[in-house]
């Protein structure tokens, strides 16, 4: 939502992502500028977003639109049992550092089913969505909220809540301070790196049995994209997490490589979806950044300044 760039150049870039989300079956549908603060509370609280809200002339409290997920939730009511994909190219409006700020986001939603190759439908997607605009030089990177949630599970509950703590900070120093009872898990949080390693990373630790099918479905993921897009470096990230608070299994970001910025994100939210309606089986999905991929669009790509596309494989 910061990015400075030319409206044309934005609207030339949301376009390109847009058609890209058509052209795969996915159906347009126009969000509501605003939702009612009492439909969408405990979604808000999952989000964990700062709304720009405001009373109505009826009284009711009202938010501009903070989040797509939940404008595609209340405007559409349910699924009625069936796969339902819908894509959208909506202003977003939330409070940062005390200010409004608006924001126009392309993206897509995948309600109903799930599994692998769902998942992969929507990373693909998201993937080709960043390429229609522009952005040449990307990386994909991946990270499951279950597989973090439960690295932090095996540290005492003091530890647990630091750790976690600092990872939505991003401090990854103060990971390793937070869990100095148990090093191993502590580094298993700070890992980034390539895919195949990632498993070698957690040799040491014995996982429960949840989250070690986390991990599976994780590996199966990288690997398929690996062998789709070998153009887009895959990264596992295990301590990734998204702003965004109602994630509940696969997340991930394609990031412009050099700069590392976000171009696109999402993840899968099924309870978040299942909320809203219990006859859906879950919900998954991305949004891009319209200004940004603008962004990276007119930098021709990414990598020319010479930076790193991402740590180096390891612990941070």
């Amino acid at each position: 939502m910061t990015e400075l760039v030319e409206p044309s150049e934005e609207r030339r870039a949301a376009a390109a992502a847009l058609d890209v989300l058509l052209a795969a079956g996915y159906r347009e549908t126009r969000l509501p500028p605003w939702l009612d603060y009492d439909r969408v509370r405990d979604g808000l609280d999952r989000a964990r977003v700062d709304s720009c809200k405001f009373v109505a002339p009826d009284g009711r409290v009202l938010l501009l639109l903070p989040d797509p997920t939940l404008g595609v939730l209340q405007s559409l009511g349910g699924t009625g049992g069936q796969a339902l994909r819908v894509c959208y190219w909506a202003d977003v409006f939330r409070v940062v550092d005390g200010r409004w700020t608006r924001g126009a986001q392309v993206g897509a939603e995948l309600l109903g089913p799930v599994g692998l190759d769902v998942d992969l439908e929507v990373v693909d997607l998201a993937l080709a969505a960043a390429a229609a605009a522009g952005c040449r030089q990307v990386r994909l990177v991946l990270n499951d909220a279950g597989l973090t949630e439960g690295l932090c599970g095996m540290l005492p509950p003091a530890e647990a809540a630091r750790a976690r703590r600092a990872l939505e900070a991003g401090d990854f120093v103060e990971v390793r301070e937070a869990a100095r009872s148990r090093p191993e898990v502590a580094e298993a949080l700070r890992y980034a790196g390539p895919a195949a390693d990632v498993r070698s990373r957690l040799k040491t630790l014995p996982l429960p049995a949840a989250v070690e099918a986390r991990l599976a479905h994780l590996e199966q993921v990288a690997a398929a994209a690996a062998r789709r897009h070998p153009a887009a470096g895959v990264v596992i990230d295990a301590g990734m997490v998204r702003e965004i608070g109602y994630y509940d299994g696969l997340v991930f970001q394609v990031i412009e490589a050099g700069t590392g910025r976000v171009l696109a994100a999402g993840g899968r939210y099924d309870a978040l979806a299942q909320a809203a309606d219990p006859a859906c089986g879950g919900g998954v999905g991305f949004a891009c950044d319209a200004a940004a991929l603008a962004a990276a669009a007119r930098a021709g790509g990414a990598g020319e300044r010479g930076e790193a596309p991402w740590p180096a494989a390891g612990s941070r």
